[in-house]
């Protein structure tokens, strides 16, 4: 039966084995969680407000090229290392030394710190490295919010369209909305003796978002999509008392979708998200660090679920919004949000628990590889995704597939014995053809050498393991000979885990990591699924039981250690 948990539904029908009709869960079910990380600092809009901020003081060793009347042109290097100054009359009527700052709001803008410096006829040749804005004004600060006019003037709208259609597996993406209020990107820095006091960086919208989609497999499968929506840009032009700053902002959109099922079946899931919001990330000095910003009002809102498969499930979409500002084209601070939806079901037994959630997440950071920032600024998930469970249920599973605590299946009539000889004795038992196998039913089984938990950090042997397997030469998902022994682990999770091989030395001992089903129904591991794999490491982030196989490549064999990383 169809549990319809959480609110009462539409429509609550009946699960069948091959043949009947999905379970075709409808409803406009809502609710409005708490509204995000609202503690102090960030408990209301006014712990937003800049107030009266210090004018920039400019250090004495910027050249504003804007203000030289010999100015032409710049041209630099894409890795920022070679300057050239083009000039209207001799280099020798342009002062510029080394250690000087230079400044420029041509285009994009240039903030370079020079290196050395030659002159040419009317050029001045230097070698550069790119500035930071508190080598630019040690003291002082402004703020700007930027309208993101474009996404806000209508409406965008996808239509329904195939993200992926091969081997038995569609992807749909069944269409989305994403209507805007006037987006805002608010940006603002301080400084104080030449180090950063504050440096906020946050996107102000209202929106609302439907989306959905939908996936349908002819067998077991696990694969990951994504769709780009749209690329905007938006220049940055800020006009202070002592300097232009300028610089750009870039907005981007992307539909990402992963799908896992276990067995043939189909899925389907949508839901609609209204939100008001400030999210993004702001400096906090003590720690000496960027933190998460976030303050949302949301109410979210199921659309038509469909469920229709005889193993456990996961269907997960995100739309993806990146936000990074460039300044002076150089130093880009980023975050990235979007809104989340998950139909997920774990089978046990006869048992199919399904839950939707959907919310937001994000992250927030810089590039790792600008190493010019003077403070400790690393990409961070946020804490949690804002969001939570919205429906759920169960259905029941026409034939068990196995777990802990389950009732016990109707035990089959044995058959009759035969009837006697006239002698009396029974028929000898069939000698076995001369085709036929002698070996044990158990021979190459997938049992594990143990169950895996978060934090293991397992050592295995697959030469000299006694629990070690040569039954798997090779997998569906990965090309490759891997006639090598094997060792079998279990997993059984709902959270994304990295499996990852500790200090690999691939040039001595070659072993691959594989991801594949846990399934009873199969005598053999060569003939499960395989749904990943990793040469180092992997990232899982499906759900239920599977099975991870250490495998060497192409006849290799020996000691790993395999480390459970359950923050990813």
């Amino acid at each position: 039966m169809l549990w319809c948990g959480v609110a009462s539904l539409t429509a609550c029908d009946s699960f069948g084995p091959d043949g009947q009709e999905p379970a075709i869960i409808t409803g406009q079910e809502s609710f409005t969680p708490d509204n995000g990380d609202n503690d102090p600092p960030f408990a209301g809009p006014e712990n937003y407000d800049w107030g009266a901020v210090p004018e920039p003081q400019l250090a004495e060793e910027v050249v504003s090229l804007d203000e030289e009347p010999c100015f032409d042109s710049l041209e630099v290097s894409d890795d920022f290392s070679e300057t050239t100054i083009r000039l209207l009359c001799p280099a020798r009527e342009v002062e510029v030394e080394a250690g000087d700052l230079l400044l420029s709001s041509v285009g994009s803008g240039y903030l370079l710190r020079v290196i050395s410096v030659s002159d040419g006829d009317y050029a001045i040749h230097a070698e550069t490295t790119p500035g930071t804005l508190s080598e630019l004004f040690p003291d002082g600060g402004f703020f700007t919010t930027i309208d993101l006019e474009d996404p806000s003037r209508a409406p965008l709208a996808w239509g329904a369209n195939n993200l992926y259609d091969e081997d038995g597996l569609r992807i749909r993406f069944e269409g989305a909305s994403i209507d805007m209020g006037l987006p805002q990107l608010v940006f603002g820095t301080q400084h104080e003796g030449g180090s950063v006091v504050r440096r906020d960086l946050y996107l102000k919208m209202n929106s609302s978002i439907s989306l959905a989609v939908s996936a349908r497999a002819g067998a077991a499968v696990f694969k990951t999509v994504s769709k780009d929506l749209f690329t905007k840009s938006f220049p940055i032009r800020v006009v202070t008392p002592s300097f232009v700053y300028v610089g750009t902002v870039e907005l981007t959109a992307r539909l990402k979708v992963l799908a896992q099922i276990l067995a043939a079946g189909q899925v389907r899931a949508g839901t609609t998200i209204n939100t008001t919001m400030r999210v993004g990330t702001t400096y906090n000095e003590i720690t000496n660090r960027f933190e998460d910003l976030e303050n949302f009002e949301t109410e979210f809102s199921a659309n038509e679920i469909e469920v229709s498969t005889t193993r456990s499930m996961k269907l997960k979409a995100s739309i993806d919004f990146r936000a990074e500002v460039k300044h002076y084209k150089v130093i880009g601070t980023y975050m990235e949000m979007g809104p989340y939806l998950q139909l997920a079901g774990t089978a046990e037994c006869r048992d199919l628990d399904w839950a939707l959630t959907t919310g937001w997440g994000g992250k927030f950071g810089a590039h790792a590889d600008l190493y010019w920032w003077d403070i400790n600024l690393i990409t961070i998930l946020w804490d949690q995704p804002f969001g939570g469970p919205l429906m759920g249920g169960n259905i029941e599973l026409p034939v068990s597939v196995g777990g802990d605590n389950c009732d016990p299946e109707p035990v089959p009539k044995p058959e009759p014995e035969p009837e006697p000889e006239p002698s009396g004795e029974p028929p000898p038992d069939p000698e076995p053809a001369d085709n036929e196998e002698s070996e044990s039913p158990d021979a190459g089984s997938c049992t594990p050498v143990q169950e895996l938990a978060c934090g293991d950090i397992i050592s295995g042997n697959t030469a000299t393991d006694s629990l070690a397997t040569s039954v798997i030469d090779a997998y569906g998902i990965n090309v490759g000979n891997y006639a090598a022994p094997e060792l079998v682990y279990r997993w059984n999770g709902s959270a994304p885990v990295r499996f990852r091989l500790v200090e690999p030395r691939p040039t001595e001992v070659n072993h691959d990591i594989m991801i594949i089903e846990a399934s009873p129904e199969h005598a053999t591991c060569a003939e499960a699924e395989s749904f990943d794999y990793g040469f180092n490491s992997v990232l899982w982030e499906g759900s239920g039981a599977v099975l991870v196989v250490v495998d060497g490549y192409n006849l290799d064999s020996g000691a790993f250690e395999l480390e459970v990383d359950c923050n990813p």
